[in-house]
């Protein structure tokens, strides 16, 4: 299937349900949650924490009764890439000092590709944007035998790269900014291959935009920080998504953001108590303070969402500067009322359906940007590299 042909997949599949994933439930509440059916929301409500947990972690769909099964299964279904399968380098773990198994992994991975993908040109050199220490360049350098420059705005990051690659004359440091398309040094021509591992936000977009406009021999770049894209500028960036696209909000965005890898039974009882203490603030904000505007309240400690409810918004009133005159009793019974009434649950139980469409999102955005390469004259194909249980953000665009 060509990339437009599955592009146009995903947007049909989504347009349906726009005011699911369109719409954080907390921020537009009540509203938000007339978007789901009374029989999802029954459905889900049937099950134990376990099978709950199950679902949400996307390895038992069967045990849905409703249509919600056929959705859930169809953007699993969707959001099926190639899963990439390179020989891994044998490196000593030695060779790894300090660095985190995360990392070790990805570079890993990519010297694999680079070493044994024959699809790709030809190239001299390497260019690593958004580099930090140097990690991934220094690895590359010494293992392809190729000069590497590191690319980063941070310059303290830099000079710790320096120091620890002083005897490497194969990898360079380049200081820059990439706020816009530039060739710093011209280090970006038809003889390097460029690397974007995890372009934060909009920082995709302008590597894809500087591998065309200096014709670089090849790319590799992973997206990430998707909440950083503006819903605007930064969305539909081909021609055929303008025509044939949707529009997101911004929370719509944040949800692309979300990890997608596995998570344990205990993670999920947890995340299920910060849910409850973060939705039972929200609505005793609105129902009880008067506040109809989504107020963001930000992470709590988990000594904070483990204690009781009311020392949980006591903290939270008081770190917002919220003025109110609440005590602990009236908190907690406004707390044991909304969860009595199920309106807690119900809104927990929203969002594990909202989640779902997390992934589809982020496909959608990178076929996007896939398909903006190939109207640009590349050939890109788009495929997971990494386990997304050591690195979620996995999916890579290459060409």
């Amino acid at each position: 299937m060509s990339n437009k042909d599955h592009f146009l997949k995903i947007v049909n599949f989504l347009r349906p349900y726009e005011g699911i994933w369109n719409n954080e439930i907390i921020n537009f509440y009540p509203n938000s949650l007339d978007n789901y059916k009374d029989e999802w929301l029954e459905d889900l409500k049937s099950l134990s924490d376990k099978q709950l947990w199950q679902v949400d972690s996307a390895s038992d769909f069967n045990l849905l009764n409703s249509d919600l099964n056929k959705i859930f299964k169809e953007i699993w279904k969707l959001s099926e890439l190639p899963k990439a399968k390179y020989k891994i380098p044998n490196i000593p773990l030695k060779n790894f000092h300090k660095v985190k198994a995360k990392k070790r992994h990805e570079i890993l991975q990519i010297l694999g590709l680079l070493k044994n993908d024959n699809n790709l040109s030809e190239f001299e050199t390497i260019v690593d944007i958004g580099g930090g220490v140097g990690h991934l360049a220094r690895k590359l350098s010494m293992n392809l035998n190729k000069k590497t420059y590191s690319i980063d705005r941070d310059s303290s990051f830099q000079s710790i790269g320096k120091e620890k690659n002083k005897d490497n004359s194969l990898l360079s440091f380049i200081n820059h900014n990439f706020s816009e398309i530039a060739n710093p040094n011209n280090v970006f021509n038809d003889r390097a291959f460029s690397i974007g591992l995890h372009t934060c936000g909009p920082l995709a977009n302008i590597h894809l935009k500087n591998s065309i406009k200096y014709n670089v021999a090849g790319m590799l770049n992973f997206g990430c920080c998707y909440m950083k894209l503006h819903e605007k500028n930064d969305i539909n960036i081909s021609n055929y998504a303008i025509r044939n696209g949707l529009n997101f909000h911004p929370h719509t965005l944040s949800l692309a953001t979300r990890s997608h890898s596995t998570f344990s039974f205990e993670d999920f009882l947890f995340k299920k108590r910060v849910k409850y203490y973060r939705f039972g603030l929200h609505l005793l904000l609105y129902h009880l303070l008067g506040t109809k505007e989504f107020c963001a309240v930000g992470d709590g400690t988990t000594e904070l969402y483990n204690g009781s409810f009311s020392n949980y918004v006591l903290d939270k009133l008081d770190t917002l500067k919220i003025s109110h005159t609440l005590n602990e009793n009236q908190i907690e019974s406004f707390y044991n009322e909304i969860s009595e009434s199920g309106l807690l649950e119900k809104c927990l139980l929203a969002n594990i359906i909202r989640w779902k469409f997390g992934r589809l999102i982020e496909h959608y955005i990178l076929f996007d940007r896939a398909i903006f390469l190939e109207e640009n004259g590349k050939e890109p194909r788009i495929m997971e590299l990494f386990d997304e249980n050591i690195s979620p953000r996995n999916i890579c665009i290459l060409y």
